[in-house]
This record gives structure tokens, sequence and C-alpha cells, in this order.
């Protein structure tokens, strides 16, 4: 849900817009109801959305589907016309293999785990349990679950809302070692979404990127740093509908680096 896109220009425009240095970073990616249907439900499907098929070309990740074919890593074996073509109702919802998207790694000492609510539990089972024991043997300071819907419906398989899974996957070896943390979508809000018995974060609603009119109308983002041993969140509010800290902020953070403007943020 980075851009509400059919056709893709919105995309295109936006990344050519960036320079090569920021091209360059490593970009962990998961789809939103709207990547899958424009419209964001799919009770409101158009033979023009792209179910998941553009989201995962341009966002390619290195993901499950890629365990059984290196070279062809992605499984776009489902054509998404088939929606439309097939009398079957089984085939109503043609979206594309959730093997594409169910990926994990380590970037330093943080794990990432992404996955998409779209598709099953049972679909993506066998890849939560190999990130799982890929943790149990490559131990990571802390891990995040990467997911975009922070609540069931619109198109959320039921009881693969990000909690949920988070749920579920703390149970999980490697995954069960107090480490485990989520981030979730949807709504555009930033805050704290669960915390643990000691009422510590363990779950981030970063949904707020400026879309106005949502119920939260803010710009910001969350910045995370675990040099040291720590694991400071921090929540930065760039604009929203009572202030526009915007230019400041990021002249703060071209002179400075992000860590020395944290007077721009909220540390969770």
């Amino acid at each position: 849900d980075n851009f509400y896109d059919r056709d893709g220009s919105i995309t295109a425009r936006f990344y050519r817009s960036l320079s090569l240095t920021a091209q360059s970073l490593i970009e962990v990616t998961v789809p939103g109801n709207h990547d899958y249907w424009y419209a964001g439900s799919p009770l409101l499907r158009d033979r023009l959305d792209p179910f998941g098929d553009g989201f995962v070309q341009w966002y390619a990740q290195d993901a499950m589907a890629g365990l059984t074919d290196t070279a062809n890593f992605l499984n776009l074996s489902i054509n998404p016309d088939e929606s439309f073509l097939s009398e079957d109702p089984s085939r109503e919802n043609n979206i594309v293999d959730g093997s594409n998207f169910l990926s994990y790694h380590k970037i330093g000492d943080i794990g990432f785990l992404g996955y998409s609510a779209a598709h099953s539990w049972s679909e993506q089972e066998d890849g939560f349990l190999s990130a799982c024991s890929y943790f149990a043997n490559h131990p990571a300071s802390v891990i995040f679950l990467m997911g975009h819907w922070n609540e069931p419906g619109l198109g959320c398989v039921p009881g693969m809302h990000t909690p949920s899974v988070y749920g579920q996957l703390s149970g999980i070896e490697g995954c069960d070692r107090g480490n485990l943390r989520y981030v979730a979508g949807h709504k555009h809000c930033n805050n704290i979404m669960q915390t643990d018995e000691d009422q510590q974060p363990v779950g981030y609603l970063l949904g707020g990127a400026g879309v106005l009119g949502s119920g939260c109308d803010v710009l910001g983002f969350g910045y995370l740093d675990t040099t040291g041993g720590r694991e400071l969140m921090v929540g930065f509010t760039l604009a929203d509908s009572a202030s526009d800290n915007f230019e400041s902020a990021v002249t703060c953070f071209e002179e400075k680096g992000v860590s020395e403007c944290l007077e721009f943020g909220v540390v969770w």
C-alpha cells in the first residue's frame, strides 16, 4: 500500500526520483490490500486489479518461491485474468501465489520475517516453520514480523492479521525467545499497538505516511537503533494536522544523521 497505483505509473515516477544511493539500499516489503485490489477489497475487485502480480515483480523478495527454482525465483503460475474468465467460484479471487511473499533473513543483528495476510496459515506454514528454525540457528537480537493488516477484514484471511500471526509464531521454537516484535500498517497511523507483561512494546503500527482524511492525518516513520545491544524504536512525526516540522527535521537528518535528531520523535 505504498501507492494506490493501478497501472504502475505513480510507483515508477517515485522511484525514478530517488538517487542511486537511495535505490541501492536494502528494501523489505510485504503486500497490502490495495496491492491486490485497487479499491482495497476483494468484494470490489475489478478486471484491471493487479492481484499482487505487479507488486511481486516490482518489489521482488528472496522468498520461499525461489527454493524450488532459483532461476525462475517467482511463482507466476497463477493467471490473474482467470478471476474473470473462469466460472469456477473458487477462482474468483485469483491472487498471485503466497510463496512469493514469505521471506526471512538477517540484516546485521536484526531478523526480518515477511508474509502475506491475503493467504492462509496453511499455505505459508512451511515458510513460518522454516523461518523460526533459521532464527533458532542464527540468533538475532530482535526479530521483526512484517505484516500489512493490523486488523481483520478487507481481504485479510481470518486469523492472519499481524497481531494474530505474532501470537502464533511466539509459540514456535526459534521465535519463542522473547525477541519477536511485529510491525503492521493498513491503518494510517503511527503508534504502539501491543505491549508485553512488563509494558514493553512488542507491536507497532507504522501506517501513517501522508494519507489525509484517515483519522490520523500524519506523515511520519519509525526508526530502529540496535547499536550497543540496545533496542531503541522512535516514532518520528514530520507533519500532522496541527504542525509541520518537515523542513527542519529533514535538515537535521542531513546535517547530523537521524540518531542525533530524536527531538523530532517520540521514543517508544
